[in-house]
Parts: C-alpha cells; sequence; structure tokens
C-alpha cells in the first residue's frame, strides 16, 4: 500500500511537470538568458508531443475498446510505450528529411513549361532546436535537384530570428 502511495505520487509529479513543460519552453524561448535555455526548450517541446500522443492514443484505445480487452494496467502501458515510441521515431526521423520525386502531368502544358522543376519544402520548421545548420541543408538539398523554382510551403520557420539571421539566405 506505502509503494503504491509513493508511485501515485511521483506519477502526479511526472504529469504535472509534463504538462508545465512545454509553457516553460515557450517561455525560454522568447528570453533573452535563461540557464539551460536549449534543454528546457527540447524537454519542454518533446514533452508537448508527448502529450498530444498519449491523448491520441488514448482516445483511439477507447474508442477501439482496448482498454476492457487488455485491462487497464496492459493498456496503459501500452499507451505510454507507444506513445515513447512514436516519438523517438519521428525526432530521429525529422533530422532525416526525404526527398520525393514527383512527375505531375498537365495537359495542355506551354511548351516552355516542359520539364519545369519545381522543389517544394514544407513542414522545416528552422528554429532553435533543428537550427542553421538544418536549413541549410535542406537548402544545398533543394538547390542540388536544379530546380526552376523553390516554394517554401507550410511551417518554414519555428522562433528562427537569430538562429536563420536575417540575410534571407
Amino acid at each position: 500500500r506505502g509503494l503504491a502511495a509513493v508511485g501515485r505520487a511521483v506519477g502526479g509529479i511526472v504529469v504535472v511537470r509534463l504538462a508545465a513543460a512545454p509553457f516553460a519552453a515557450v517561455c525560454a524561448g522568447r528570453a533573452a538568458s535563461v540557464p539551460a535555455k536549449a534543454a528546457l526548450e527540447w524537454v519542454g517541446f518533446s514533452a508537448m508531443g508527448l502529450s498530444s500522443l498519449l491523448i491520441v492514443f488514448v482516445l483511439v484505445g477507447d474508442l477501439l475498446g482496448l482498454r476492457s480487452w487488455l485491462g487497464a494496467g496492459l493498456f496503459s502501458a501500452g499507451v505510454v510505450s507507444g506513445a515513447l515510441l512514436v516519438l523517438v521515431l519521428g525526432a530521429w526521423r525529422a533530422q532525416r528529411p526525404a526527398v520525393v520525386r514527383v512527375e505531375v502531368p498537365i495537359d495542355h502544358l506551354p511548351a516552355d513549361f516542359e520539364g519545369f522543376r519545381i522543389v517544394h519544402l514544407s513542414g522545416l520548421h528552422v528554429g532553435t532546436k533543428l537550427g542553421r545548420n538544418f536549413g541549410a541543408r535542406g537548402v544545398t538539398a533543394a538547390n542540388g535537384l536544379g530546380p526552376e523554382l523553390n516554394a517554401l510551403v507550410g511551417g518554414v520557420g519555428g522562433g528562427c530570428a537569430g538562429v536563420c539571421g536575417h540575410e534571407g539566405r
């Protein structure tokens, strides 16, 4: 009984800190000087992602009736381990953007545009976590494809003012 109470107390502290971490990360990102700023942002934004994954996994699991089928303990363990696995794989994959080649046939395209190459960059989110080098690698990879046009869409920057520079590179 005593050990269970300690486990619940520790779990409660972890949940409260998990909920507070994204707010601390946002505040740290806006502050000029915060000790261990990068670590605080990493933990905070990872906690935000983990929280979102936990919510989705619980909702989907409940919709499928997995809690009653597996039991509460196994269901909870599966939700937490599954969310952590997806978080780790997502963080790993985010560091390795992919080039996907797509040919788009267009009827009645003027001859001047035959073979026109467009590079579509989306979801880069260059900022304090990914940094200038990540953005530079993306630009180098895009330019290496020899496009006539680079299209930057979606989440391109995430608080990158001091990281990306103002030179318009």
